[in-house]
């Protein structure tokens, strides 16, 4: 598998060339339809997806407002990453708007490739870290953002 997608991905830009060939090695590629449901919230998470083509909606079940849109992620974008982590239920959906073909990740396959070569998985560890905490201070300047609106009000 052509390995090339990798180095386009925050996720992986601190990989070597054997460390990028060992993960090209556990991922398949899969291809979905426009309009098709890849997972809901409240699902056991099993996968991380990276665009090839296409485009996917995330959005949230609001309790009152609906379906809220997250964001809608293209090309060497990719998602479900939190599933790699932890062992929580999806906190959101991904709906394809535009034919989709993934580069998939299942969760199982990279903690046994993690095992096994423990410098790739102090370069992830440390790069989900990395990841997470820009997220963090992203959904705190938000919060303070709505905060500031709603005492104006």
């Amino acid at each position: 598998m052509d390995f090339e997608i990798l180095r386009c991905i925050d996720l992986f830009e601190n990989l070597d060339e054997s460390e990028l060939e060992a993960i090209s090695a556990i991922m398949s590629v899969q291809t979905y339809p426009a309009g098709h449901t890849i997972f809901r919230e409240g699902e056991i998470p099993e996968k991380l997806y990276i665009i090839q083509h296409g485009s996917v909606r995330i959005t949230k079940h609001i309790d009152g407002a609906g379906e809220e849109l997250l964001v809608v992620l293209e090309k060497n974008d990719y998602f479900g990453e939190m599933a790699l982590i932890d062992q929580a239920p999806r906190s959101a959906q991904a709906q394809v708007i535009e034919d989709l073909s993934t580069l998939e990740i299942d969760k199982q396959q990279l903690i046994n490739l993690m095992e096994w070569n423990e410098k790739l998985a102090n370069k992830l560890l440390w790069k989900f870290s990395c990841i997470l905490s820009k997220r963090l201070r992203e959904l705190h300047d938000k919060l303070e953002g709505l905060f500031t609106i709603t005492r104006l009000y």
